[in-house]
């Protein structure tokens, strides 16, 4: 948000609404031409060989650079797929998830990125998914993990004495 300093720096000092607004449009078009292209990228450890593993059995290899795989600047620099050819590909976050989840146990933050980045599907979402569905792990967890229904009906069908069955053999 600009204040009135920016605004009068930028050369409109009185005027009308309008002239105030009109003089913040231009002052913000001058600081984000500064910045020049930027390229977003997600930060962090990179993939397990295990995770990449898992998750490119789902996919299969990585086309390109924008895919998950070794950037290639000759091609990769120029050209970016999208648009509808990634959008097609969105049904594939929970299997692929589900595959990291099956192989490692749980879903790290570096394969959650290395699933974002091959489906082309953004980070935030991804998490979001990951962490929406009560079966996938988003922290690592032991090897045998049970589930047990605890609502009102599996309760009077008898889960809280299943569940005291599995502590005590657990």
């Amino acid at each position: 948000m600009r204040t009135a300093t920016a605004v009068r720096q930028a050369g409109e000092t009185t005027g009308s609404p309008r002239s105030r607004a009109a003089a913040a449009i231009r002052s913000s078009y001058v600081t984000t031409s500064t910045l020049g292209a930027m390229d977003l990228h997600v930060i962090g450890p990179l993939a397990s060989p295990a995770e990449r593993a898992a998750v490119d059995a789902i996919l299969g290899p990585a086309e390109s650079g924008w895919r998950g795989g070794v950037r290639d600047t000759g091609i990769d620099g120029h050209v970016a797929r999208g648009g509808h050819e990634a959008r097609s590909r969105r049904d594939l976050l929970i299997p692929a998830l589900h595959a990291v989840q099956s192989r490692i146990g749980w879903i790290s933050q570096p394969a959650l990125n290395y699933v974002s980045r091959r489906l082309t599907v953004p980070p935030a979402e991804a998490w979001g998914v990951a962490t929406f569905y009560a079966l996938f792990a988003t922290s690592a967890r032991p090897p045998i993990v049970a589930h047990v229904c605890d609502d009102l009906a599996c309760r009077l069908a008898g889960s809280d004495e299943l569940c005291a069955d599995l502590e005590r053999t657990m």
